[in-house]
């Protein structure tokens, strides 16, 4: 809700699979994923963009202690810990280069 209120389209899905299945059909400008989903996790989602070389920025979503170094050890290209909403909506416009963009987030 909160993304969606800022201007931003938003697809959402219920499972790791199911994102991998959208990025392999679709294509966005960002993937926002927790880091812990049904089946495949996050930073596994992230690796595939990486690999795949998909043009679009990663943020990696997760209160974990180590969030930071899963982040970087998937490539994300920021890292997010769930505590300050105003800081997520900061952290996207600035990857993707822009003040409000309309932005389609996984």
């Amino acid at each position: 809700m909160l993304l969606t209120r800022a201007g931003y389209t938003v697809v959402d899905v219920a499972s790791g699979e199911k994102a991998l299945a959208c990025l392999a059909t679709d294509r966005y400008d960002l993937l926002l994923t927790d880091y812990l989903l049904p089946g495949i996790h996050g930073n596994e989602l992230i690796s595939y963009v990486q690999e795949e070389e998909l043009p679009m920025k990663t943020i990696l979503m997760s209160n974990y202690v180590d969030a930071n170094a899963i982040a970087r050890d998937c490539e994300a290209d920021g890292c997010f810990r769930k505590v300050d909403c105003q800081q997520l909506l900061a952290l996207i416009a600035q990857l993707l280069g822009v003040e409000r963009a309309v932005a389609t987030a996984l």
